[in-house]
């Protein structure tokens, strides 16, 4: 999955913040969000999305409260520019498990 990356239009920053209030501050963090919630128990989901989720205060419930309590993140790495064509942001690939929901 890649999902967008970006300012929020108005109506999706509403649906965004009503359903997704773990992640409701940025549209790639609600899409990983919902991604894991549509994921099987057994099952895996991978995303390149920008690395800024991995040190920023925004994204510490993402970390929290989906990385590490329910979906455990299998796999990290920190890719860097240039990974994807046209990207202006530094890139990280992600796999987490299906777990607790």
């Amino acid at each position: 999955m890649n999902p967008p990356y970006g300012a929020f239009v108005p109506q999706v920053r509403d649906f965004v913040q009503a359903a997704y209030p773990l992640t409701k501050n940025n549209i790639y963090a609600a899409f990983i969000d919902r991604a894991t919630q549509l994921m099987e128990k057994e099952g895996y989901v991978g995303a390149l999305v920008s690395s800024t989720f991995i040190n920023l205060k925004d994204f510490e419930k993402l970390r929290i409260e989906i990385l590490l309590k329910r979906n455990p993140l299998i796999v990290m790495l920190d890719l860097g520019f240039g990974i994807l064509d046209d990207a202006t942001v530094e890139a990280a690939a992600i796999v987490l498990r299906g777990g607790v929901q």
